[in-house]
């Protein structure tokens, strides 16, 4: 028996991305929006840059709805975010997520 494997893909490498990005452009007026129904008096949020919201998507917490901006990390992270930075972690990272590796990896389910 054959499947259609034609449909099979890999995952969208951007969906938490995106997913954050849309949080973080939302999330403001949306506390606004449950405040108010709650009957507290606050201001609505003010607009924000494309940077501001970027800033805030990589410096948020791990905590669902904290709009802190601290991030409170461990050494081993800091270990790690520091590897990531260097030229040949970079490097790495491009080989392994270009359309090639992929088509490679998943030549069986694409083609």
């Amino acid at each position: 028996m054959r499947l259609f494997k034609h449909w099979a893909r890999p995952t969208f490498l951007q969906y938490d991305y995106l997913y954050n990005y849309r949080h973080s452009y939302y999330d403001d007026y949306i506390d606004y929006m449950d405040r108010r129904m709650r009957g507290l008096a606050v201001e609505p949020p003010k607009p924000q840059t494309w940077a501001e919201r970027a800033l805030r998507t990589y410096t948020r917490n791990n905590y669902l709805y904290n709009t802190t901006y601290r991030m409170y990390r461990s050494a081993k992270e800091d270990k790690d975010s520091a590897l990531l930075n260097t030229m040949h972690m970079a490097n790495t990272w491009h080989s392994d997520h270009s359309k090639d590796y992929y088509n490679r990896k998943f030549k069986e389910i694409l083609f």
